[in-house]
């Protein structure tokens, strides 16, 4: 599994070249002068926003490591002086992670410890002892060469129109394709991330109404936290939803809009 940068043609040095790393970075070990590679040389090549991947990449790299090292820590007890090969195995690709900077080559470190826990489960299974659930989210569906370099993307979150934005339900529980709201960088227009405006969410969403204001907050989770404008003044969903409205009692959705009509306000409130 050749990782992107090598098939690109990148050298070591592209990346753990002295005129990038910062001064902290380059240290003399053992008669060795060691350069660290940073953000910046993601930076250098690809410009700042490539910093958000570098940060990704070692995030989710180490959030991976710990979680199953714990895993295996906890298993070790059980293997005795004489592990079964699985185990051997669990080890070897788990350090090869660790010793190797799974950073160097993210997509195969992923592979890597998918196997390990894999294995890790096979030789709990000799042991006599349960398996182990994975502790980290997959990416499903059609993610495609776009995990090449957005590895991590299921932790991302940000803003889209008025609202805050997961990718992680609509990448692993929905397991939508990533050109189903992005198109290829290849043929964005510059300045193009979304390839629709903020109403291009409402073909997928609330399609119907639910009564259960916990499923609303899956995505709504800050409307409690602020006051909206309406034609009636300043309005509160928290006020609401404290005196034991419903959701589905204002926003009956119609061809995926969800805002409520203005005569819904007059089922409770005098004058409309």
């Amino acid at each position: 599994m050749p990782g992107p940068m090598y098939l690109a043609g990148v050298t070591c040095e592209g990346c753990h070249n002295p005129a990038l790393a910062p001064a902290a970075a380059s240290t003399e070990l053992a008669g060795t002068h060691s350069i660290r590679a940073s953000g910046v040389s993601c930076m250098s090549c690809h410009g700042p926003g490539y910093k958000k991947i570098f940060d990704a990449w070692q995030e989710g790299l180490a959030g991976r490591m710990g979680a199953l090292r714990s895993q295996m820590n906890a298993t070790n007890a059980a293997m005795g002086v004489s592990p079964p090969t699985a185990w051997e195995d669990a080890r070897h690709n788990f350090l090869l992670v660790e010793k190797g900077h799974g950073i160097h080559n993210v997509n195969f470190a992923y592979a890597l410890l998918e196997k390990a826990h894999e294995q890790m489960n096979a030789a709990r299974r000799d042991r006599g002892l349960g398996a182990l659930g994975k502790p980290w989210t997959s990416v499903a569906g059609g993610a495609g060469d776009c995990l090449n370099c957005h590895q991590g993307v299921e932790r991302q979150s940000g803003a889209f129109g008025p609202r805050t934005f997961d990718h992680g339900p609509h990448v692993t529980a929905a397991k939508l394709d990533c050109q189903a709201c992005h198109r290829p960088h290849a043929e964005r227009a510059p300045g193009e991330v979304v390839r629709f405006g903020a109403k291009g969410c409402v073909p997928c969403h609330h399609q119907k109404a639910t009564t259960a204001p916990e499923a609303c907050g899956k995505c709504h989770r800050d409307v409690t936290a602020r006051t909206l404008r309406s034609f009636r003044g300043e309005f509160s969903h928290k006020a609401h939803l404290e005196a034991g409205t419903e959701c589905a009692t204002c926003h009956t959705p119609k061809n995926g809009d969800p805002r409520p009509q203005k005569e819904v306000c007059a089922q409770c409130h005098e004058g409309g």
